[in-house]
Parts: C-alpha cells; structure tokens; sequence
C-alpha cells in the first residue's frame, strides 16, 4: 500500500540522515552524554526544519535525545559553578525546548510526561535563576501547546503557580502557591539574590507575547489556539491578580493565593496587550470582546486603570535595568503620560466606532455604553486627602494627573451625547445622573475652591450640564433633581448663575444667526423659482437643528443639501 511504501522511505531517509550528518554519527555512538549534547546542538544549529522533524518523528531517536537532554541537564544541574549555571547548561535548556517542539507527536500521545514534568518543576521554581525560569517558562508553554486541549492537570497546575508573585506578596503570606512549584530546584540553577519585581514581570511578558503571537497573524496564527490561551491566562492567572475578576466555574473564594490588588507593574503590562493586540487586530478581538464574560474582564481591567496607584518614578520598571531575557523585555510607558490614557483611548475608539466588531460588542453597544459611564464617574471625587491617596502616592503632580484626567472623561461624555439619537434613553439618563452627581461632590465638597478645578472640571461640567439641558428629552428622568440641585449648588457657587448667562449669551447669538441663515436660504431658493409645496420638504421643514453647526456657511449649506444629523 501506497501508506506502507511511504512509511519505508521515510524510514530509508532518516537512516541516510544519520548515516551521512556527521553530528548525528556521534550522538548516536558511544561517547559521553556531554559529548552527545554538544553534537546535538551543533546538528540543530546547522539542520534544516525537515531534518529535525524527520529525526524527532522517530520514537527511539527522540527517546535517546530526551534522555541524553535530561542526563546531562541533572548532570550539569548538579555541578557548582562559580558564576551560576554556564552557556552550555543554556544551550541544553534550548535542546530541551527543542525537543519538546519537534517531538510534540510523541509528547501528545503522553510519551515521558512523567518526566518531563518533573524536570519543568526543578526549572520553575521560584528559587531558580530568572534566566533558567523564563527558559522553563517556554518549554512549560510549548509542552502544553503539544498537548493542547488534553493537557493534564499537573501542568495546569504548574501553568497557574509558575507566575513568581512573592515579590508583590503581602507580609506574612504563606502556603504552597507562595513557595512555587514543589520540585527542588537543581543546585546549580540556585539565585544568588530574591526574586524581584523586574523578574515576574518580564516572565509575565514572554507569556503574553507567547499567547499573542497566537492570534495577530502570521504562520503561527490561529485563532482556535489563541482562544485557548486566552482562556487559560482568563482562568488560571487574572483572577490571581485581580480580585474581582471572576470566571464560571469559579469558586466564591477565588483562588488561593491571589493579590488583594493588581500590581502597577504588571497591570501595565496586561494593559499593554489589551489595548495594543488583543482589542486592535480582529482576530483576537473577536474572542477577548466575543462573549459576555470576556468583554467584561476586559472592561474591569480598564477600569482599574483609571483608579490605579501609581508608585514613586523610582519605582517603576523605567528606572530599572531589565534581567534576563532581553527580547522579551516588558512594554513600558514611552512618554509623560499617565497610564489612564490608554484606557481613555479604548473608550474613545469603542464610543466612536459606530459598527463594533465583533456582532456580540454591536448587539450590546448600549449596554456598552452605560458601563463605560458607570467605570468613569468617580474619578471626580477629587478630595486632596482621603480619596485622592486611593489614587495615587502624594506628589506634586498628583493632583494635576487626576484634574486632567477629569477633562479628559468629560471629553468623552461629550462624545456619547454628541451620537444623540444612536443611544438610548437610558445612556442618556445614565450621562445625565453623573454629572449631576459630580456637580454635586465638587459643589457641595467645597472642592470649588480650587482654581484649577474650578477651571478644568468644574466650568466644562456645567457646559455639559447645559447641553444635556437642550438636547435631552424631556423624558429622561432627572429634570426634578437637577432642578432642586441647582438650587442648593446656587447657594455655594454663585459663579453657576454667571456662567448660565454666558451660556443664555450664546444661545441667543445662535439663535439669531440661525434665523438669519434661514432668511438668507429663502431669498436664495426664492430668486431660483423652487415649488416647495410639491416637491420633498427640504430645509426646515425636515426639522435640522441648525445650532450643531457652529458656523453661519455650515448652517446655511445644511439647509441647501437638506443634510439632517441631530433631529429632535
């Protein structure tokens, strides 16, 4: 048979492969297992794709090269050396990643998965060097890649302990998930120094890069295998970090060990992938926004976003040398501006985009919307001394980042009541209700006070007021409150009253330029002789609200073309 025939000839070649490589005749004859490894690396540093899977296709030349990889790798692990473990020990580590690549067909069907299980535990734990750990930490990745969707639970076990939290660990926690996996380390693989924050947050990169290179195109893309990463980083690593993150299935405890706050560190770089991959390249979005679930992990994690404590300059990852690998390093903040504009910006983008992808995110938009309002409206509770320490540590700047990041959440309510008929009554509602309620906390707090929030937040919150005022329907709820508020908020701020009338000003300014943009139109579709009456009703009679455009040739043109974009 034609399968018999086939199966002689690879066998044919791979004998010829051994027979004619010359790094392969000496891995396969009798010389040391030292011996065997270098001319192992050497034969994978020259060989081609096909070779190495034509030798890892054969189950008793894979099983000689796993156990000539695991032989020196104790061997090596064992010995003392000065400086740490050496470029050889390095160069194994790779072999075995190799090996666990190339051999996958074999690892699939359970091959030495006792012991290669055993091993990654050594490499793992927390006591190792972080440049052994983010190697074992790639072998961890592509051994359950192997396996896919049949791994067994030791490996999601070591999957969900391998991130090293300890550095961000509260005093006196203790338990398993805080010592790491339970394998000793290897002697020589030994830290001379604790693990640091730098160090689980580049082994938190190289994951995400690893799950992300998944699904943003290329060879390696797809999107079936991106969605079971993600829903292995969703179960078994979020809900360590974020407390209030929770998946089906899940316990109401949580589970053990997690952080009672996400680290600044290492939410920066989650946000990074969000907002820069997973949300952005259409593949991806359509699983990370795909479900009700996902899209509200997502929200929660931009929404943490904007309370989140930011630490010392000295603190942050800018001023630290990364260690270990360095291809991998985490994304930091590039620029002055504070970590919230990312968050800012995928609002933004989310509220724009009139037909969101994927059709989940467009059959919720509204439910969308009133959940972006909701996550922004405390960012104006801008006490100095109780709130304002939530936020951030006390710096000079402090104050001024959560001002400016008032403005910038008032921008985007500006945005949302700018779509006018494309939302509903209750997001309109929704707008109405906390802005009443930041007047209210910044009016009654005698936050007014303040200059610079009088300027930026206060004096933009009531144009916005004023606009919800003129735009709104007189069926949104509310009206009977914010009548009874401005009283109250009169008696505090008189500045209120000066400001409506600059507005009233306004208004009429409008007004009587629309009427003269209106007189202007008749004349000119008088002189040209137009019946009206019998033809479609353009111009006002289609109802435009003329007052959106701000100048009189807009006004005017709108009229002539009969565009209509806010009717009330």
């Amino acid at each position: 048979p034609a399968s018999r025939l086939n199966f002689f000839s690879k066998m044919a070649d791979l004998k010829e492969l051994k027979t004619k490589n010359r790094y392969l005749r000496v891995f396969f004859s009798k010389v040391s297992l030292t011996r065997k490894a270098k001319a192992l690396r050497d034969f994978e540093k020259y060989a081609t794709e096909a070779e190495k899977y034509m030798l890892a296709a054969d189950l008793a030349s894979f099983s000689e090269i796993y156990s000539a990889i695991k032989g020196v790798l104790n061997e090596e692990g064992s010995k003392k050396h000065k400086g740490g473990v050496d470029a050889f020990f390095i160069d194994c580590l790779e072999l075995f990643h190799s090996a666990v690549k190339y051999g996958s067909c074999w690892i699939k069907r359970g091959m030495q998965k006792g012991s290669m299980h055993n091993l990654m535990n050594r490499l793992l734990n927390f006591q190792t060097q972080a440049i052994v750990r983010q190697k074992g930490l790639r072998i961890l990745l592509t051994f359950i890649e192997a396996k896919f969707e049949k791994t067994h639970a030791s490996a999601m076990q070591l999957f969900q302990d391998c991130l090293n939290l300890t550095p961000f660990a509260p005093d006196g926690a203790t338990g398993k998930v805080w010592d790491g996996p339970s394998e000793a380390p290897l002697p020589a693989t030994l830290r001379k120094r604790p693990a640091t924050k730098q160090d689980t947050s580049t082994f938190l990169n190289i994951l995400l890069v690893f799950i992300t290179d998944k699904g943003k195109g290329g060879m390696n893309s797809n999107p079936t295998v991106f969605q079971y990463w993600f829903n292995l980083v969703k179960c078994y690593i979020l809900p360590r970090l974020y407390p209030t993150i929770r998946v089906s299935g899940m316990a109401g405890d949580g589970v053990e060990g997690g952080l009672s706050s996400c680290p600044y560190e290492l939410h920066n770089t989650i946000l990074d992938f969000l907002t820069t991959y997973w949300t952005q390249f259409k593949r991806m979005q359509g699983i990370v926004c795909g479900n009700e679930e996902n899209l509200k992990i997502c929200l929660e994690i931009l929404r943490i976003t904007l309370y989140m404590k930011r630490p010392r300059l000295d603190d942050t990852l800018s001023s630290k040398k990364g260690s270990g690998d360095t291809k991998t390093s985490s994304l930091r903040e590039t620029s002055s501006r504070p970590i919230y504009g990312k968050a800012l910006d995928q609002y933004s983008q989310w509220i724009k985009d009139k037909q969101p992808f994927p059709d989940f995110m467009l059959e919720h938009r509204q439910t969308l919307l009133e959940t972006i309002i909701s996550d922004m409206a405390k960012v104006f509770r801008l006490d100095t001394k109780a709130a304002l320490a939530r936020f951030t540590v006390a710096t000079e700047n402090s104050l001024a980042d959560r001002i400016q990041l008032c403005g910038d959440v008032l921008g985007l309510y500006d945005l949302i009541i700018d779509l006018n008929s494309e939302v509903t009554e209750d997001v309109w509602a929704k707008v109405f209700k906390e802005a009443i309620n930041a007047m209210d906390y910044l009016v009654i707090g005698t936050l007014h006070r303040n200059p610079n929030i009088r300027k930026k937040v206060l004096h933009r919150l009531i144009e916005l007021l004023f606009t919800l005022c003129i735009r709104g329907s007189l069926k949104v709820p509310y009206w009977g409150l914010l009548q009874a508020k401005v009283y109250a908020w009169l008696e505090v701020y008189p500045s209120f009253v000066t400001q409506w009338g600059l507005k009233l000003i306004e208004l009429s300014k409008n007004l009587l330029s629309t009427i003269k943009c209106i007189h202007d139109w008749k004349t000119t579709t008088a002189e040209r002789k137009l019946d009206f009456t019998e033809s479609e009703p353009i111009g006002p009679k289609q109802r435009i609200n003329l007052i959106v455009y701000r100048s009189q040739q807009r006004r005017f043109e709108a009229l002539q073309n009969g565009r209509s974009q806010w009717p009330f």
